[in-house]
């Protein structure tokens, strides 16, 4: 899924979420894709279930409660999705040609991963929550006593 969001953030980014490996010159390490979008899911499921089966409140069974929800849902995801890529920016996990162009004596010429390629990433997460949410909404609503017809 993460695919189709590739524009908020650069290739190189993208493949090291891959598993790319300078060494191996292969994607060889672990695919963070993978673990990145499980705890995407997980929070979308926590937030809903607490909105459908905790909250489940008469006076909070409205449109605008269900669009609070989401957006609590999106922003937690956003920032979960920059702080996965920027610990691994900064903590120097990615590897050296995806994060730089050298020169023939291996100066940096330029970076090609920057701290605004995490927000993007996170900003693809968070859509891809919201979609989660939606989803989540929409399957497991009926049985919500009090918000079986929120949102909609």
């Amino acid at each position: 899924m993460y695919g189709w969001f590739d524009f908020f953030y650069c290739r190189n980014l993208s493949e090291h979420l891959w598993g790319w490996d300078m060494n191996t010159h292969g994607f060889t390490k672990e695919l963070c894709y993978n673990t990145i979008g499980l705890y995407t899911l997980l929070i979308s499921t926590i937030v809903m279930v607490t909105y459908y089966y905790f909250i489940d409140h008469p006076r909070f069974c409205k449109w605008w409660s269900w669009a609070i929800m989401a957006v609590f849902n999106s922003i937690m995801c956003l920032l979960l999705g920059y702080y996965f890529t920027y610990m691994d920016y900064d903590s120097g996990r990615i590897s050296d040609d995806l994060m730089y162009v050298r020169d023939e004596q291996g100066q940096v010429v330029s970076q090609l991963i920057n701290e605004s390629d995490c927000w993007g990433f996170g900003i693809s997460n968070m859509i891809i929550a919201f979609i989660f949410f939606l989803i989540l909404s929409l399957i497991f609503k009926w049985w919500s006593t009090a918000a079986k017809y929120s949102p909609f």
